[in-house]
């Protein structure tokens, strides 16, 4: 209902803003204007941009209520996700069809999810909360020129609000149902007058809207997350910049309930129905699943479910942006990024209050990527050359415990590396207003 309710209040704003856009159409343009993207490595005004692109800023982002990295699917045409373990644990963008159906910790996706020009690939560490940030992008089509492997369908960019030399600070609390509490707040300013800092955190708790009616197991569908922020500027002279940032995430969440029913496969043997409650097909009782179990109250918030469907997803990592100015329009940049995930969940894929299926999948993703750049920006004309380096490792494990069924247990563990490193460059010239060749 939440969602419906805040696409409701979206049509209305919508609405009036068109209203409002009719009758004051040259105020509407400067708002326009106050969205600065750097979708090709460069401060630009987003209308300037030869590439299709969503932007949000940050008051945009806290106006519709981003809360997760999600939640901009509800405004971004052409962008989907899905989650195919459960909601919570893994994140699999797509950009106008584009993506990655698959599960798997080693995989990465096409579409490229990075933050504050760091890539991250691993799918299991995406689903995090958003707060404190400057803008988000959406970049259409394949971006491979400037962000390299993996940008085949687009890709999406959260870059976090910096440290300034004036104190800036906000604060944000909210309470709902199901003992729902978020919090967010954020600081920064200047230390000296060569260094500035900035903190930021987050937080999101509720108790879950499922009831399981299983002793000693908590209900499903609730969110313990937390998150926060460091960053350290330092400016010695007026052409260098370093920039240290550090991170760290912890998602813990009851999610992945599913509703039990009993179900027989057609005549046809091709489908399958739900047994009705006067059947008794396996001997254990009218409409009882072959184990003696019916749920029998018909509400779909509500089970008995004898394990945790937990997902634990835990991020943390730092980097270093270094920008020197050169002089003649000439800055040489390099990001140097480490990154750390792990990923435990844990199903009640039977549904029910014995241990029949239990799937167990855990991951430990550790990568350390390495951008160096040299770019020039005149009045009519720009370029960049860089080089990109990139180091991941995935250990991952599946269990399927089936003992109870008969079968046996299963237990595949991996490894998997992936390096891979590379050259680019663009040259980009204005001939005519308006018009550039790349």
């Amino acid at each position: 209902m939440a969602s419906k309710h805040l696409l409701n209040t979206a049509s209305s704003a919508i609405a009036l803003l068109a209203g409002a856009a009719l009758a004051t159409a040259p105020a509407a343009a400067e708002v326009f204007d106050e969205v600065v993207v750097t979708a090709q490595k460069r401060e630009q005004n987003v209308q300037d941009v030869g590439v299709s692109i969503t932007a949000f800023s940050g008051d945009q982002v806290r106006e519709l209520g981003f809360t997760n990295t999600v939640d901009i699917v509800n405004f971004t045409p052409g962008l989907n996700y899905t989650s195919p373990n459960a909601e919570g644990s893994q994140v699999n963008f797509f950009l106008r069809g584009v993506g990655l159906n698959d599960f798997t910790d080693g995989n990465e996706n096409p579409v490229a999810v990075y933050f504050d020009d760091v890539y991250r690939g691993a799918i299991g560490g995406l689903a995090l909360q958003l707060f404190d940030m400057e803008r988000v992008e959406v970049l259409r089509g394949p971006q491979g020129t400037l962000y390299g492997r993996n940008t085949t369908g687009g890709l999406v960019h959260f870059i976090s609000k910096k440290p300034t030399s004036e104190l800036d600070a906000y604060a944000q609390f909210s309470a709902g149902s199901f003992g729902e509490i978020k919090s967010e707040a954020a600081i920064g300013g200047p230390l000296s007058d060569t260094l500035s800092a900035r903190v930021s955190f987050a937080s999101n708790n509720n108790n879950g809207y499922t009831k399981n009616r299983y002793p000693g197991i908590d209900d499903y569908n609730e969110t313990d997350a937390i998150a926060g922020r460091l960053q350290i500027l330092w400016a010695p002279r007026d052409n260098v910049e370093v920039l240290l940032k550090g991170h760290g995430a912890r998602n813990h969440a009851q999610v992945g309930a599913w509703q039990h029913e009993v179900v027989v496969a057609t005549e046809a043997g091709d489908n399958r129905r739900v047994v009705g409650p006067t059947e008794d097909l396996y001997g254990a009782g009218a409409g009882n699943d072959a184990f003696g179990y019916r749920d029998t109250d018909g509400d779909p918030w509500a089970g008995e479910y004898d394990r945790d469907g937990k997902v634990e997803v835990e991020a943390t990592g730092g980097s270093a942006h270094v920008n020197i100015g050169l002089g003649d329009g000439v800055t040489l940049t390099n990001i140097a990024a480490y990154d750390h995930t792990d990923r435990l969940q844990e199903e009640d894929t039977d549904a029910g209050p014995a241990p029949l299926i239990m799937p167990t999948f855990a991951a430990k993703t550790r990568q350390i990527t390495e951008e160096l750049r040299l770019q020039g920006d005149y009045d009519s004309s720009n370029w960049v050359l860089g080089f990109y380096y990139f180091n991941q490792k995935v250990d991952g494990a599946y269990d399927l415990d089936l003992t109870n069924l008969g079968f046996v247990y299963f237990d595949a563990d991996y490894t998997q590396k992936s390096k891979s490193w590379s050259f680019f460059g663009q040259y980009e010239r204005e001939f005519a207003p308006g018009w550039s060749f790349v």
